[in-house]
């Protein structure tokens, strides 16, 4: 009640919508550094975080890629190895 009293127009009582970190910003810098070294299969990548107890999920990481991709998802090129 105090941020109305307190506000000197209406648009100082709107809080804005800002998101907080999410659980995949502690390994984004692993994901974008296997993604350099060639390994684009979501899967692999993901089983390689769950690996280590990354607290992520497979759409997370799938999302992420597509971002690092520039929206489009990975070409089928058959079957790609990633080596660790």
């Amino acid at each position: 009640m105090l941020r109305y009293a307190n506000a000197a127009n209406w648009q100082d009582t709107i809080r804005g919508n800002r998101p907080g970190p999410s659980r995949l910003d502690l390994y984004k810098p692993s994901l974008e550094r296997r993604l350099a070294e060639g390994c684009t299969n979501v899967t692999h990548l993901h089983s390689e975080l769950v690996a280590n107890n990354a607290p992520v999920t497979y759409q997370m990481v799938r999302a992420h890629t597509a971002t690092l991709r520039g929206g489009r998802p990975a070409r089928r090129r058959g079957r790609r190895r990633c080596e660790r």
